[in-house]
């Protein structure tokens, strides 16, 4: 198995790749930067996936809580990816896609349609992450992601387009985010980067073994 991990920066990159070298068994594991935001990222992963020809593919990063129930410094599968952002309108006037009545996606045979949320069978968790163009900047921001998806644990910005790549390309996706800060403070003297990084990248190991 061909296994490509994908993470949004350079610097998390490093720190998985790190782990990696420490374990042999990891050799077939292919470290790449897919990059920041929704856009590039998926962008990148359509090309990562026609250069390497992965048979999976595992997302990793930080990502923000939604959920009082979350903790800073942990990390967690996800079972599923929702876009937020994307539709009419901002704030609690905003109106999702599929609210408006459209799909992100439905293509003419109508066997791939791309939705507010897209589904990730392969990690058979039932975590619901929120993916935005930007991360919240005040707690009135996050809430509006709550609002509109109430059973979303945390806020990345890079799931969804990613998802939809490998949807797109028929390649099982996992993905796996370390919680650095609560969804909304923007102070990173309350983060906690390093611990989030590296409980995420224990949960990548496990996959990998």
């Amino acid at each position: 198995m061909k296994t490509l991990i994908l993470v949004p920066t350079e610097f998390e990159a490093d720190l998985v790749r790190s782990a990696l070298m420490s374990d042999p068994l990891d050799a077939a594991a292919i470290v790449q930067v897919c990059g920041f935001g929704p856009v590039t990222s998926g962008i990148c992963t359509a090309r990562l996936i026609t250069q390497l020809q992965p048979t999976r593919i595992i997302l990793t990063g930080i990502a923000g809580t939604l959920s009082d129930d979350v903790a800073i410094g942990s990390a967690c599968h996800f079972g599923s990816v929702a876009l937020y952002g994307v539709g009419a309108g901002q704030g609690q006037s905003f109106s999702t896609a599929q609210e408006l009545g459209w799909a992100q996606l439905s293509s003419a045979d109508a066997r791939t349609v791309v939705d507010d949320i897209v589904m990730l069978p392969a990690s058979g968790s039932p975590n619901l992450l929120v993916t935005s163009c930007a991360a919240s900047s005040t707690a009135d921001e996050a809430q509006w992601r709550r609002e509109k998806f109430p059973h979303g644990i945390a806020e990345d910005m890079e799931g969804f387009s990613v998802a939809v790549a490998c949807l797109l390309a028929n390649i099982p996706l996992e993905i796996i985010r370390g919680f650095s800060n609560v969804a909304g403070d923007r102070n990173k003297q309350n983060w906690r980067i390093d611990e989030a990084i590296a409980a995420a990248t224990d949960l990548v190991m496990e996959r990998l073994s």
